[in-house]
């Protein structure tokens, strides 16, 4: 693994740039020293956010978190194209992926282990962490209307209408300018409503 000599103000803006880069890889990061050391990672896929992890956080508790750091380091290790070196991350804890969205409802395995060439890791990675992309189970006018009679906010409403099957989570945040644990929340509430799935 690259040593993380990069400086950082703030993390959530190297994130950003990443997704929008969509990069494929492996960033790690680490903050403050002795008892107040922490270090994360996240992977990336095409941009995608696929796993994210620090200390006991997995998942979206972790990328909340990470997503508050200011002042940090870190490295990113690209997996891109054919020859690629090997990765070979082996976590002494499992790091949970996020959750598997296909309609098959199938969980995906919880811990990546990326051994061979570029392309393997690649497919590896495609394979083992999926991104979450809610799908719509009820039509527009049907979900506005109980949205109406429950008293959803706006903010729902808006999010509800750029739910198409197509685009991930962290799309959506970013389309309504919040961060993915509030997005998580929102569709939450949608989910519970019984107008999506994940």
């Amino acid at each position: 693994m690259q040593q993380r000599d990069t400086a950082a103000d703030r993390l959530a803006d190297v994130i950003q740039v990443a997704q929008l880069g969509r990069k494929t890889g492996i960033l790690t990061v680490e903050r403050g020293k002795g008892a107040a050391f922490e270090e994360g990672m996240i992977m990336f896929v095409n941009g995608q956010i696929t796993q994210a992890s620090t200390g006991w956080r997995n998942g979206l508790d972790a990328l909340s978190w990470l997503n508050t750091w200011e002042f940090c380091h870190f490295a990113f290790v690209r997996v891109s194209t054919p020859g690629t070196s090997s990765i070979h991350l082996a976590p002494a804890k499992p790091h949970n992926a996020f959750p598997d969205t296909s309609r098959n409802g199938k969980a995906a395995p919880a811990t990546l282990y990326a051994t061979g060439n570029g392309r393997e890791q690649e497919q590896q990675g495609m394979a083992l962490f999926r991104v979450i992309i809610p799908c719509r189970i009820r039509q527009s006018d049907e979900a506005l209307f109980l949205f109406e009679s429950i008293g959803l906010s706006r903010l729902h409403r808006r999010l509800f209408l750029l739910i198409d099957g197509q685009r991930s989570t962290t799309e959506l945040a970013r389309l309504i300018g919040r961060t993915l644990h509030e997005v998580s929340s929102l569709l939450d509430d949608l989910e519970r409503c019984g107008v999506i799935q994940r």
